[in-house]
């Protein structure tokens, strides 16, 4: 799969798996993909570069993956090629963090595991095409997959406070965020004062 973004998926023979373990190897397997890679892309799906123990992620790219088999979901438990691609050559270590829904008073949405895999020390050239790809091989799973790593600083760290207008802006009609464009990252000010209307990380 070359999808619209340029990130690319190669799946090899057996990769898919029933949820029995069998090998599929008759059928259609029906593929869906979801590519997150900037700020807006983030916003728009509500998928943010924090985990849920509170760490900002520098993203190179997400993706949601879904297969199915007449209606089931399939396993890639065989493993499958996975290359994010990037602007430009770089040597950031980047890894791969699994995606976790959380519900909210707006539906629900997307963090990340505060463990990560598969770590890649650089992008590779693609010789062909002169793009740059974090490429990932043997990936096993599906559904929210982050190519990341951990941001840190060692500036004074501090919470940020947004005071809406007035009460009418709440937790269940308003979803305020944080942009920083330069470590292509989003964040969501959760936490509500209701008395002072006011969104804030909360720490």
């Amino acid at each position: 799969i070359n999808a619209a973004g340029g990130t690319r998926i190669v799946f090899k023979s057996n990769t898919f798996r029933d949820a029995l373990g069998n090998v599929i190897n008759s059928g259609t397997v029906k593929v869906e993909l979801t590519e997150i890679l900037k700020p807006a892309d983030m916003i728009a799906n509500r998928v943010y570069t924090t985990t849920l123990g509170h760490q900002i992620l520098r993203s190179g790219g997400a993706v949601n993956l879904k297969a199915t088999l007449d209606g089931n979901p399939v396993f890639a438990t065989g493993g499958y090629d996975l290359k994010f691609k990037q602007d430009a050559e770089s040597d950031n270590p980047m890894a791969l963090f699994t995606g976790i829904t959380s519900a909210d008073s707006m539906g629900g949405a997307v963090f990340w595991s505060d463990q990560s895999s598969n770590t890649i020390e650089r992008t590779t050239k693609d010789d062909g095409t002169n793009e740059f790809f974090y490429a990932f091989d043997s990936v096993t799973n599906l559904n929210w997959i982050n190519c990341d790593y951990f941001y840190s600083s060692t500036d004074p760290k501090t919470d940020i406070n947004v005071v809406t207008p007035d009460s009418s802006y709440n937790a269940t009609n308003t979803q305020v965020f944080i942009v920083f464009k330069s470590i292509n990252s989003v964040s969501g000010l959760w936490n509500y004062n209701a008395p002072n209307h006011v969104f804030n990380f909360g720490y």
